[in-house]
């Protein structure tokens, strides 16, 4: 699922699995001058775990092919 704000922040979810332990969190997508900012949402505390850690790294590199 996505959402986007008024103000063009959007929030993807995501849902990842380390070894059968599975994490839902949302990712921030800040829109800028320069391009896109992704962050780890902190609402849902989530674990930082190889998968988390790789979904942010994938959304990184998919924001920056945006620029």
């Amino acid at each position: 699922e996505t959402f986007v704000s008024d103000s063009g922040v959007g929030l993807v979810l995501v849902i990842t699995t380390d070894d059968g332990f599975e994490q839902h969190f949302y990712l921030k997508v800040i829109p800028g001058r320069n391009g896109f900012k992704v962050k780890v949402d902190s609402v849902g505390h989530p674990y930082r775990t190889p998968a988390m850690r790789a979904a942010l790294h994938h959304a990184l590199a998919a924001a920056a092919k945006q620029e």
